[in-house]
């Protein structure tokens, strides 16, 4: 992985660096906004093309924690404390039942 990264995605990363260092737009513009965030990023980047066991995105992560964001929304309209408190209870344990390969309908 860390000898494609250096062969194949290191030099067009410097190229896109290069040319986003290059560009004069003004800040508040969409490309803007879009080319400063990249250029801030840079450090972060250029550790990732480094380390061959880094991944580019946190993806896995923020898929196993989208089902707690979404039971906070629902907490919400839970009618009450006590309801809010047994949507939580019903949350933790189907995800520690996901979590050890239990079936939590069994």
């Amino acid at each position: 992985m860390q000898l494609e990264r250096e062969k194949y995605a290191i030099p067009i990363i410097n190229k896109l660096f290069e040319w986003a260092k290059e560009q004069r737009v003004l800040p508040k513009t969409d490309i803007g906004v879009a080319i400063t965030y990249f250029l801030h990023h840079e450090k972060g980047l250029r550790e990732y093309l480094k380390n061959g066991e880094l991944l580019i995105d946190n993806n896995p992560i923020e898929n196993k924690i989208r089902p707690l964001a979404i039971g906070r929304k629902n907490y919400m309209f839970a009618g009450n404390e006590q309801g809010a408190s047994q949507i939580a209870m019903f949350y933790s344990f189907f995800a520690t039942a996901k979590m050890n390969d239990v079936e939590p309908y069994k």
